[in-house]
């Protein structure tokens, strides 16, 4: 399974599942929107810890992708490269 999710995302995926988790422990949430959060919020935490997310894979996006050579034409994504979406070898995982 190849990561697919920067840093920054991982961070922006926990502080949400946090922040769901929150609402659901302080009674903001409840019934089934409750429990509609605390599946997201596990989705969140799930995707975030393996680097990976289903979603992204589907749509072809790939956070973890660094702009390639060919940024100034607007064309981000060639084939190979870290994830096989970019030209670029590096993750920012791996500075």
């Amino acid at each position: 399974m190849e990561k697919n999710i920067k840093k920054i995302d991982r961070i922006a995926r926990v502080g949400l599942a946090v922040i769901l988790v929150g609402l659901y422990a302080m009674g903001v949430v409840g019934g089934d929107i409750g429990i509609i959060a605390l599946v997201v919020a596990a989705i969140m935490f799930l995707t975030s810890a393996v680097s990976f997310c289903p979603l992204y894979k589907i749509l072809s996006l790939c956070s973890s992708c660094c702009k390639s050579n060919n940024a100034s034409s607007g064309d981000t994504h060639e084939s190979g490269g870290c994830c096989g979406h970019c030209g670029s070898e590096d993750h920012d995982d791996k500075k």
